[in-house]
């Protein structure tokens, strides 16, 4: 075992980006090894627990292993065919390259108030890690289903826009002031319209009571989203447009 853990260590010592197990020690990679998919993944596990790795390894199932491993030749000690799919999707990656990432997201989100889930996917970052980066940084981040906003920098333009329609009785076009990527997902710009405008603390304690009639008539107006547009008309517009209708 101590050897076999030697040449583990010679293999991945020298990786700079997350890879999977099967491209360094599966078959055609690594004819020095023989130890099963299930034995590599617990020896490379223990290394990163111990902090002999220096990074973390993303695994399959262990009862997914045991079944593959248990079904392979019983006389081969090679990673078989079978398990060699566990193997592709056991990552490995390492701690420098984390904090690049970190350090990537933070920099974008601090920048420009919002990331999204097929930003941090270009990064190689599942959408946990994306959660927990800006979560730890940015406490007040909102979470929507493909997209992390910062409430300020999205919302408060917003919410200005806004008011200036209900002060001039007039309509607003919301859809420019958010970010493409985020217009992008109709999802995203409705939960951002319907459940987070109108709902952050006013700043100064003199505009709160403005705040909250200006709450009351957004709720009174009329909101339309669909696809790229994201129309509010308030509520005198409305009237308006019925009684011309009728």
């Amino acid at each position: 075992l101590e050897h076999t853990e030697k040449q583990i260590l010679s293999n991945i010592s020298g990786v700079t980006i997350p890879t999977s197990l099967e491209s360094l020690f599966g078959q055609e990679s690594c004819q020095d090894i023989t130890a099963t998919a299930e034995t590599l993944i617990s020896i490379v596990n223990s290394l990163c627990e111990k902090g002999v790795l220096p990074g973390i390894l993303s695994t399959p199932s262990s009862t997914s292993i045991s079944s593959a491993t248990s079904s392979s030749a019983s006389n081969s000690n090679k990673a078989t065919s079978s398990s060699s799919s566990f193997l592709k999707s056991a990552i490995y990656t390492p701690h420098k390259y984390l904090h690049l990432q970190q350090k990537m997201i933070h920099s974008f989100y601090e920048s420009n108030g919002y990331l999204t889930e097929k930003k941090c996917l270009a990064l190689g970052l599942s959408r946990s890690r994306m959660e927990k980066f800006v979560k730890e940084s940015f406490p007040s981040a909102i979470l929507l289903t493909r997209s992390i906003i910062d409430p300020i920098k999205i919302c408060r333009p917003l919410e200005n826009i806004l008011q200036d329609a209900i002060l001039n009785q007039s309509f607003a076009n919301l859809m420019p002031l958010l970010p493409e990527d985020i217009a992008s997902s109709e999802e995203d710009v409705k939960s951002i319209i319907h459940d987070h405008i109108m709902t952050t603390p006013s700043l100064a304690e003199g505009e709160q009571q403005s705040q909250q009639l200006a709450q009351r008539a957004f709720g009174e107006g009329l909101t339309i989203i669909h696809g790229e547009m994201a129309l509010f008309f308030c509520r005198n517009v409305v009237q308006q447009s019925k009684q011309l209708l009728v």
